[in-house]
C-alpha cells in the first residue's frame, strides 16, 4: 500500500511539474509574441499639417537593406542655404513618424529635421519590433540619408529620441562617431529590466518568467535581451547627451535614466528628472522642455 501511494505521489508531482513548465512555456510565449508585435498607434497627420514644408523620403536601413519611410523637413530659418544641422527624430514603441512631431516640431526653426517610421511600424517595411537591437540599423541608414544632402551638415547631426527611440538613439552612437548630440527622452536602462517588470506580479519567479521571454528572443529571433542595455553602450560613446525622465510612481524611466546616468564615461552628459507621468515629459512641462532641449543641441550642433 505504501508503494502503491509512493508512485500516485510522484506521478502526481511529475504531473504538476509538467503543467508548471508547459504554462510556463505558453505564458512567455504569448508575452514575447505579444511585445515584438505591438499594437500601431495611427495618425494621419504629416508635416504640412503644422504648416512646414517636407519631402517624403525612402531609405534602407543599414546591413538588412529594410525599405523605410520618413519625411525630411527643412529648416524654416531664413538665410539657411549654406548646409544647416540635422536632428534625427526617433519615436516609441507603436507609434510612427506622425506621432514625433508633437515634440519636436519646434526644433524646425533652427534645424532640418528628418522624422522616419522604424521598421514594422508606420509605413516602413519589416513585421517585429526588435526594441533597439535592429531599429540600430534603421538609424544608421537615417544618418546616411542625411549626410547624402547637400542641405544638410554632415559634420553636424543629432537625435532626439523618445522611449524605444532615445534608447536605441545610445545604443546606435556606440557604434558611429556621426552622431554630435543626443537628447533621450525616458530611455531604459536595459531590456532585460524591462522584461522583468513585465512580471513583477509574478514576484520570486518574474526573473525565471524573464529569462523564459529572452529564451523565446534568442531562439526566434537571435536578439539576446542582454544586449540591449544603453547602460552599458553608454559607456562606449563619446557623444554629448541630455537624459530626461519623469520622476513618476514606479520610477521607472527615472530610475533608468541615472543608470544611464552614471554609467556615462563622457564628461559633456546631463540629467533632468522632474515630476511627472511616465511618457509624458514634453506634455506636462512643454516650456522647459523645449529651452532644455534647444538650449542643448545649439551648444553642440550650432
Amino acid at each position: 500500500m505504501l508503494y502503491t501511494a509512493s508512485i500516485l505521489l510522484k506521478k502526481f508531482v511529475r504531473d504538476i511539474l509538467i503543467v508548471v513548465v508547459v504554462t510556463a512555456l505558453a505564458v512567455s510565449f504569448v508575452v514575447y509574441y505579444t511585445n515584438i508585435h505591438p499594437e500601431k498607434l495611427t495618425d494621419e497627420r504629416n508635416p504640412s499639417t503644422l504648416k512646414m514644408d517636407y519631402e517624403n523620403v525612402n531609405f534602407t536601413s543599414a546591413t538588412d537593406a529594410l525599405a523605410l519611410k520618413g519625411w525630411f523637413v527643412p529648416v524654416a530659418a531664413a538665410g539657411s542655404s549654406e548646409p544647416r544641422p540635422t536632428i534625427i527624430v526617433t519615436h516609441g514603441l507603436g507609434l510612427s513618424k506622425a506621432h514625433a512631431l508633437d515634440w519636436s516640431y519646434y526644433l524646425h526653426d533652427e534645424y532640418n529635421l528628418f522624422l522616419f517610421d522604424f521598421r514594422g511600424h508606420g509605413a516602413s517595411e519589416g513585421t517585429v519590433t526588435t526594441f533597439g537591437s535592429r531599429e540600430t540599423r534603421d538609424v544608421l541608414g537615417a544618418i546616411e540619408y542625411v549626410k547624402s544632402r547637400d542641405d544638410a551638415d554632415p559634420t553636424r547631426i543629432g537625435i532626439v529620441g523618445y522611449s524605444m527611440g532615445a534608447t536605441t538613439a545610445i545604443m546606435t552612437a556606440q557604434v558611429t562617431a556621426d552622431i554630435q548630440a543626443i537628447v533621450a527622452d525616458s530611455p531604459y536602462a536595459s531590456l532585460q529590466q524591462e522584461l522583468e517588470r513585465l512580471y513583477e506580479k509574478y514576484g520570486i519567479i518574474k526573473k525565471p518568467m524573464a529569462w523564459l521571454t529572452g529564451l523565446w528572443s534568442r531562439a526566434l529571433l537571435q536578439v539576446n535581451p542582454v544586449d540591449v542595455a544603453p547602460a552599458e553602450s553608454v559607456k562606449f560613446t563619446t557623444a554629448p547627451m541630455l537624459l530626461m525622465a519623469p520622476e513618476d510612481n514606479d520610477q521607472r524611466s527615472a530610475d533608468s535614466a541615472r543608470e544611464i546616468y552614471y554609467n556615462a564615461l563622457v564628461d559633456d552628459i546631463e540629467l533632468w528628472t522632474v515630476e511627472g507621468d511616465h511618457l509624458a515629459l514634453f506634455a506636462s512641462h512643454r516650456e522647459e522642455y523645449m529651452r532644455r532641449v534647444t538650449d542643448f543641441l545649439d551648444t553642440h550642433l550650432e
